[in-house]
């Protein structure tokens, strides 16, 4: 039940942000009430099956499902509406965030995704970080789209910029057991996004200079 409150909060957080910046992104009224719900359609199907492939069962998710699955459910939705692809997934990184941070505050409340022990019985408030994380990678964001910087690369570094902190923190979660070898879940996706982030930047890169 906090999950469906926290997500419905988040999608109603998304929309506002996506009717704030569709101008920017010269996007129609109805296209950017769409974009919201969308999001949260694939971003939700990601941590159910990611959840799946983790633990064998249903009934959690796991954030990384969304980051692997929105940009596969994007280009569909792109195709749908007809506009560019990249495009799309730049203004769909910030709602993405603020989606991440509210979804964390869900885990603060309910106690998932709890800190280590660092001494005595302090626990690192690891909830409380990624929501801090989640506002800041935002803030980054729209300070590029303010600056017109990075255009039709946001999700690439997204991928980097979130896979390497997500990476770091993995280090203080409990509860952390190997998932693959000795190789925990987060740290594993965490890896794959900052290759993926890497190969989709150089390659996204490579191609603009050959068609300019």
């Amino acid at each position: 039940m906090g999950n469906l409150i926290f997500i419905s909060i988040g999608t109603a957080i998304m929309l506002v942000l996506s009717l704030l910046r569709r101008k920017q992104y010269q996007l129609s009224l109805w296209k950017a009430i769409l974009t919201p719900f969308v999001l949260t359609l694939f971003g939700v199907a990601g941590t159910l099956v990611l959840f799946f492939i983790e633990t064998g069962r249903f009934g959690g998710i796991s954030f990384y499902g969304s980051v692997f699955m929105i940009p596969v459910g994007l280009f569909l939705y792109s195709e749908l509406i007809k506009e560019k692809y990249m495009r799309m997934l730049d203004f769909s990184v910030v709602q993405i965030c603020a989606m991440l941070a509210t979804m964390k505050v869900n885990c603060t409340l309910s106690g998932c995704c709890y800190g280590i022990i660092l001494f005595d019985d302090v626990r690192f408030p690891s909830q409380i970080v990624e929501v801090i994380v989640g506002l800041g990678i935002m803030a980054l964001f729209l300070h590029f789209e303010k600056k017109e910087i990075f255009k039709d690369n946001f999700y690439p570094l997204y991928l980097m910029i979130y896979g390497a902190i997500r990476f770091v923190l993995n280090f203080f979660r409990g509860g952390i057991s190997p998932f693959v070898w000795f190789i925990p879940a987060g740290h594993l996706w965490s890896i794959i996004a900052i290759i993926l982030g890497i190969v989709w930047f150089v390659a996204n890169n490579r191609n603009k200079q050959t068609t300019e």
